[in-house]
């Protein structure tokens, strides 16, 4: 759960950012925007009954995919238009998921039925 934050920071410091009074101002809010597709997983794992393993396997997607689309902003976006680039992390985050549990959903339908 803390690699969002660590993320966060790595583009801070990449930036030469990197200050007290920075992170004090900025690091909550976009922590928890980072980290809020990690923290409806949560939420979803102790509502809904599932697995600890699709809790781990949804967790090291979002991970992976917080770092694809982080790198993608890094070196793919112009620096102006870095902070309107975040409003597709919300959708790919969610497709993410969408096909973790599709490909978990197909090989438990699968092992039924060999």
């Amino acid at each position: 759960m803390l690699f969002p934050a660590l993320i966060y920071c790595t583009s801070i410091l990449r930036h030469g950012d990197l200050t007290l009074a920075y992170l004090e101002k900025w690091l909550v809010g976009n922590f928890m925007y980072m980290a809020a597709p990690h923290h409806l997983t949560l939420v979803s794992f102790f509502a809904i009954p599932l697995k600890r393993h699709t809790l781990i396997i949804s967790l090291a997607a979002l991970n992976i995919v917080l770092f694809i689309f982080q790198a993608w902003v890094w070196f793919a976006v112009p620096p102006r238009e870095s902070g309107l680039a975040w409003i597709f992390y919300f959708p790919l985050s969610a497709l993410s998921l969408c096909l973790v549990y599709c490909v978990l959903r197909y090989k438990r339908n699968r092992s039924v039925v060999s």
